[in-house]
């Protein structure tokens, strides 16, 4: 049985996925990033990661290296947004 090449659609589809994630994994900062865009400290974010009191989810990309995805970063400040009554 001949394998038959993939149709246009799902060649298209897959390359989005990949360029998504490709775009998500561009989008890593750093814990000063963080900090200066949240207005604490770098200490206060190291705090939050230590006791896990409800920072932004975070990952190790080195030995010391920490990152935060923008889309966690954004979500976790929407979660926090308040509304005035």
């Amino acid at each position: 049985m001949a394998l038959r090449p993939a149709k246009g659609g799902l060649v298209r589809k897959w390359r989005t996925m990949v360029e998504q994630v490709t775009e998500s994994l561009s989008r890593l900062l750093t814990e000063a990033q963080i900090a200066d865009l949240l207005q604490v400290k770098r200490n206060t974010l190291a705090k939050r990661r230590c006791n896990r009191s409800g920072g932004p989810k975070w990952t190790y990309v080195g030995k010391d290296s920490i990152r935060y995805r923008e889309v966690d970063v954004q979500e976790y400040i929407t979660e926090r947004l308040q509304e005035c009554v």
